[in-house]
């Protein structure tokens, strides 16, 4: 149902993420709003929602804004700046030809930003400057803020003699910061460097390992900057290791990067569900030397396990899934599939073939010798395109065809590769494949799963 407004005036926000306030674009617009005594309006606003992580589809209010447009009830958009719209040209080439289409005023109301311009070819060279000067910016404010941040941890900054800024070692962490460079050279093993990051991570107070990571990684810390030619001393900065001491530990914490990934990211394969009060249930303890074990959220007693023991059971109960799945009736099914795109493409060749012909009679009638017609070119053209459609599809069919040959061989391959899966690090790809759900009561472990119409019992 179309959504009908009684202002034909859009003002349209947008901020990547939640934390961020869009206090500049809306005090922006409604100096232009009080400047032109502009009453009416509507405003639409993706608050959270990064342009660079979501495509278009997944903007909901610029959709709806587009979709207003369309229908003829919005003339004119106010918007802070292009990047608010998009930050990718191809998809901003999309937006605009929406604008150019139903005749849209655009107003950007960022100061000194380059006004909507008249033709399509224009805007966006407009939006690629606008978009390369972001870049600078961005690059600018990168580069002043590993030489000169704002605050960092483990430093005060003072003003010396001349001034400016200099950035001295808090006493009270001097000690902590040189112990936690020096310790990490010690790790001889992946759990010594796993044991050794969870303990720097409580000792400091730290709400995950990243942040102590971090500080490792910081070559500020050394009295240092990294450029592309190499490392840069910075005479403003008090260092708490050596250079070299630094960059000894980057080589071991790149010795150990996997190991810390995949301890970083050892999510459970599966959620489990409480089923007392049938509630997701939350993971206590989890660190990177343990998986941590699921708790009621509600705090059902004795309605807990520990994830390691879940993740063996699953295995277990997926390769039992498996080898009860009656492979006959997938197989039946799968060959019913597709001889159903055999016959579709063999349509579809029929319908192409029909066309070339009703082309070619066209072709006939539009020649005439000695008269140059442009009829006569575009209809070769257009029957060149169809014999191409009539290859493509019958490649296709040919590789179904063996498809079709290679059936029984295909299912006994992929069973064989699925078990291997489940005993494997395929295994949480497969569950979100397979597992509808996971219930976790006192002493008890329930899984259901999908494709149940297609075990085999006992018997039958």
């Amino acid at each position: 149902m179309t959504k009908y407004i009684e202002s034909s005036i859009a003002l349209y926000y947008r901020v990547s993420t939640s934390s961020q306030n869009d206090d500049m674009q809306i005090g922006a617009n409604q100096s232009y709003l009080e400047k032109m005594a502009v009453k009416e309006f509507i405003e639409l606003n993706d608050h959270g929602v990064s342009a660079l992580k979501n495509e278009l589809h997944k903007r909901p209010k610029l959709v709806e804004l587009l979709e207003l447009i369309k229908a003829g009830q919005i003339k004119t958009v106010i918007v802070y700046a292009r990047d608010r719209l998009s930050r990718d040209m191809y998809e901003y080439s999309s937006i605009v030809q929406i604008f150019y289409d139903y005749k849209v005023e655009v107003i950007f109301t960022m100061e000194n930003h380059t006004s909507f311009q008249q033709t399509k070819d224009m805007e966006l060279l407009a939006f690629l400057f606008c978009d390369q000067e972001g870049r600078n910016l961005q690059q600018r404010t990168k580069d002043r803020n590993k030489r000169n941040p704002y605050a960092i941890f483990g430093y005060k900054k003072i003003k010396d003699g001349s001034n400016k800024d200099f950035y001295k070692i808090k006493l009270e962490e001097k000690d902590r910061l040189v112990n936690l460079f020096n310790l990490c050279l010690k790790a001889q093993t992946p759990k010594d460097m796993l044991d050794y990051l969870e303990k720097q991570k409580k000792l400091f107070k730290k709400p995950n390992v990243f942040e102590i990571l971090k500080i490792l990684q910081n070559p500020f810390y050394s009295g240092h900057c990294e450029e592309e030619y190499g490392f840069q001393s910075l005479l403003h900065v008090e260092s708490v290791v050596s250079l070299e001491m630094f960059l000894n530990v980057r080589t071991k914490l790149n010795h150990f990067s996997k190991d810390i990934f995949e301890a970083m990211n050892d999510n459970p394969v599966v959620q489990a569900y409480c089923a007392v009060c049938n509630q997701q249930m939350k993971i206590k303890g989890k660190s990177l030397t343990s998986a941590g074990y699921f708790l009621c959220k509600n705090n059902h007693s004795r309605v807990t396990i520990h994830v390691e023991e879940l993740d063996k059971l699953l295995k277990e109960a997926m390769v039992n899934h498996f080898n009860s799945m009656a492979t006959g009736k997938l197989k039946k099914i799968t060959r019913a599939s597709v001889i159903k795109l055999i016959n579709e493409i063999e349509a579809s060749i029929t319908k192409i073939h029909n066309e070339i012909k009703e082309e070619s009679i066209n072709l006939s009638l539009s020649f005439a010798p000695n008269k140059s017609n442009p009829l006569v070119l575009h209809k070769f053209q257009l029957i060149k395109e169809l014999k191409s459609q009539i290859r493509r599809l019958s490649v296709k069919k040919y590789q179904l065809n063996l498809t079709l040959s290679d059936i029984d061989l295909l299912h006994q391959e992929v069973h064989k590769k699925v078990i291997e899966g489940c005993l494997k690090t395929n295994l949480r790809k497969l569950a979100n494949l397979v597992v509808d759900k996971v219930e976790i009561s006192n002493g008890n472990v329930m899984f259901h799963f999908f494709f149940k119409e297609f075990i085999q019992h006992q018997g039958k």
